[in-house]
């Protein structure tokens, strides 16, 4: 019943899928005690946030490409289709991301910078006519 730290150790080391890690370990915790289920638990935690740190440093940079974007193409119509199709991901991952990263979703982020930039050119002394314009 012990395995799941040396399937977690060869799984470091390339050897296994991590969806066998998981399946395996699925079927053992069923069959542990207390004990071992939450020492194990907590190793599996472990290799499962090492994992999840290469993906995160991927979706970090998909991300804020996607923010440099939003700032270039501040005053067009912006969808979140269209930029989770330009990140290869579904509306719904893609929007499910941003949240995680961002803390808003992303018509909110949308709205959010463009009153920003509204309130910059607004103190800039530019007529509300012509700013409304450009954010609508």
């Amino acid at each position: 019943m012990r395995d799941v730290g040396r399937h977690i150790k060869n799984a470091k080391n390339g050897l296994l899928e991590p969806f066998f890690i998981w399946a395996t370990t699925l079927i053992q915790l069923i069959f542990m005690t207390k004990q071992e289920k939450q020492t194990d638990f907590y190793m599996l935690k472990l290799f499962y946030n090492q994992a999840q740190g290469d993906e995160a440093m991927e979706y970090e940079s998909i991300i804020q490409s996607v923010l440099d974007e939003i700032d270039k193409r501040i005053t067009e119509d912006i969808r979140a289709d269209e930029f989770a199709r330009r990140a290869n991901y579904s509306t719904y991952h893609f929007r499910r991301v941003f949240i995680k990263l961002i803390g808003m979703p992303f018509m909110n982020y949308i709205t959010r910078r463009k009153s920003e930039y509204a309130l910059y050119e607004l103190s800039q002394r530019k007529k509300i006519i012509d700013v409304a314009m450009n954010y609508d």
